[in-house]
């Protein structure tokens, strides 16, 4: 057969070429039974509640370990939305009208996740999709299914899904996801975010016509640099992105082995080149990739690590660790700067 091109989203750079693994997340049907007392069926929707809260904080936990803590925050914030007065007040409306739990959750998560979605701004509008894993993950509870995200995939392939929440997207697995497209999703979405951290070339927003045309075992080219998936490529479309391939590895070599050098603009000019950081992790991956300093520090990872403000022990401690992990280079610290988000 001959080879087809999908243009979708470059949502994070890298060319990934294997077999294309159909992931389809388990289905999450509402039964259709008669309804408990309100405050049975609230109980049951608090205690899927605080199931949702440890695994999500595992799933914190994991992804501070492959990409820090600052990338970890994602699902810091999916703990926050289970503590959202908006989506326990709509589900405890639906609960006290008669509704059963399950489908309080389910519909109060989609109602939440459409009123972001309609929003102009594109970074709240990408907010939905958190908000709809944080209420799946919740629904999926209830029905006492499994947490089994991806967990077929055994051998490398690039996964193809309609889309991938952010849970799904931390628990890929290293070792075998070559890389990932998806029909929806945009550049700003977590799944996105968490791709670029993870180091996993990415292309999202392909369209569902386009993701029907993908059949189990094609073999597929995924370039997350432009956005491009060619199905079933011919032997000279896989010679010229495995050449693309090795230039961009030989490139990341190469400006590896000069980052302790100075730096200079193309007229001579030196320019000092330092990181943003979160943690001291970050500031040890500045320091690997040539930082001559940090720039900022982001201070709210303090309050985005807890639940409680930090004290003076504490700050001393965060900061002590950044500055020796930077070993003498300037740091320049920012107080605070933290949002209503």
């Amino acid at each position: 057969m001959t080879e087809k091109i999908i243009q979708g989203i470059a949502a994070a750079d890298g060319i990934a070429i294997g077999e294309a693994f159909i992931y389809r997340p388990p289905e999450l049907t509402i039964p259709d039974r008669s309804a408990n007392s309100p405050d049975e069926e609230m109980a049951r929707f608090i205690t899927a509640s605080q199931q949702a809260a440890q695994e999500i904080l595992q799933l914190k936990d994991r992804m501070a370990e492959r990409a820090g803590a600052e990338n970890a925050a994602i699902f810091e914030a999916h703990a926050l939305m289970l503590e959202d007065p908006a989506l326990q007040g709509a589900v405890q409306a639906r609960i006290e009208s008669g509704e059963i739990a399950e489908r309080a959750a389910a519909a109060a998560s989609e109602e939440l996740a459409a009123m972001l979605s309609g929003m102009d701004n594109e970074l709240f509008a990408a907010r939905a999709a958190d908000v709809l894993d944080v209420g799946r993950r919740i629904l999926r509870i209830l029905l006492g299914i499994p947490d089994t995200s991806l967990e077929a995939l055994a051998r490398p392939a690039i996964v193809v899904a309609d889309d991938l929440s952010p849970s799904d997207t931390a628990r890929l697995k290293p070792e075998f996801t070559l890389g990932f497209c998806t029909a929806a999703g945009g550049l700003t979405s977590h799944t996105s975010i968490l791709a670029r951290s993870l180091g996993i070339p990415a292309v999202v927003g392909i369209g569902a016509a386009s993701l029907a045309g993908i059949q189990p075992s094609d073999l597929l080219a995924l370039d997350g640099s432009t956005g491009a998936v060619v199905v079933r490529p011919s032997p000279i479309t896989i010679d010229q992105y495995q050449t693309v391939r090795a230039d961009k590895e030989r490139l990341l070599r190469d400006a590896q082995a000069q980052a302790g050098g100075d730096t200079y603009t193309a007229d001579h000019r030196r320019a000092e080149v330092c990181a943003n950081i979160g943690d001291v992790e970050t500031a040890l991956q500045a320091v690997q990739n040539g930082a001559e300093g940090v720039g900022l520090p982001r201070t709210e990872f303090f309050y985005l690590q807890d639940t409680h403000p930090p004290n003076e022990e504490r700050q001393i401690e965060a900061y002590r660790a950044i500055f020796e992990a930077m070993a003498g280079r300037p740091v320049i610290v920012r107080t605070l700067d933290i949002g209503g988000d």
